[in-house]
């Protein structure tokens, strides 16, 4: 990893969105500091299952990389970009994603890149790719009709625009945010890089998908009492 690289993940702030998924939360986490990253901060949407509270009161005790910041009700997934949120950020760009992706070793030149890609493609949203690997049975109910986990997400691997860069909508699973380039009319619009080291997984969608069946429940039912949902 070059000096740049080292010194983007440094200062680069990255936006983690939370809402009841511990386990997802904490294993991004320690991703995220394992691939260098020190500018760390979790949007927690009024969260109510009590191991991730006491988890969220002691992080930056604990990881003093981390900082929680609070909201007071459930305002959903796409409200810190949707609301202009990010610019308590003096930084042109962030990270941002969803606690429900996973990824090990992340490539040695991978803020960099995205920022390139952004620049190159005039874009504010760069994300990464999610593998098509190691997928489990689960069915998305996408406007009333049934998809596997793979049918859905090909659909993103198609429109390549060069090597392992592709043409796809970004929601709220991680990519680089470039404020410069935003426009609130078009949200989605972004593109999506794949290759070894950039693109990442869905952690509900593995077949070794961590999170236990309690948590599940409680997250489940929680999202459905305040309307949490969004297509990644």
């Amino acid at each position: 990893m070059n000096v740049q690289e080292m010194v983007l993940r440094r200062t680069i702030p990255v936006v983690i969105n939370s809402y009841n998924q511990l386990t997802y939360l904490k294993n991004l986490i320690q991703k995220f500091i394992e691939n260098k990253f020190t500018n760390i901060y979790v949007v927690d949407q009024c969260s109510t299952f009590p191991p991730l509270c006491s988890f969220l009161s002691t992080i930056n005790q604990n990881c003093p990389q981390v900082f929680p910041i609070y909201s007071d009700k459930n305002n959903g997934p796409r409200w810190f970009i949707e609301n202009s949120v990010y610019h308590m950020f003096a930084a042109e760009c962030f990270i941002y994603s969803d606690p429900d992706i996973i990824f090990d070793r992340l490539a040695d030149d991978f803020v960099f890149r995205f920022l390139q890609l952004s620049h190159k493609y005039r874009v504010a949203k760069v994300g990464s790719a999610l593998s098509l690997h190691n997928l489990n049975n689960s069915v998305l109910n996408v406007d009333g009709k049934l998809y596997s986990a793979y049918e859905w997400e090909s659909q993103f691997w198609r429109a390549k625009a060069e090597e392992d860069v592709y043409n796809a909508p970004v929601d709220t699973t991680l990519h680089l945010f470039n404020k410069q380039y935003y426009s609130p009319v078009a949200f989605f619009k972004a593109i999506r890089v794949g290759g070894q080291g950039y693109e990442v997984q869905h952690t509900p969608w593995l077949i070794n998908d961590p999170m236990p069946l309690a948590e599940r429940n409680y997250y489940t039912s929680a999202s459905r009492e305040n309307g949490w949902s969004h297509l990644s």
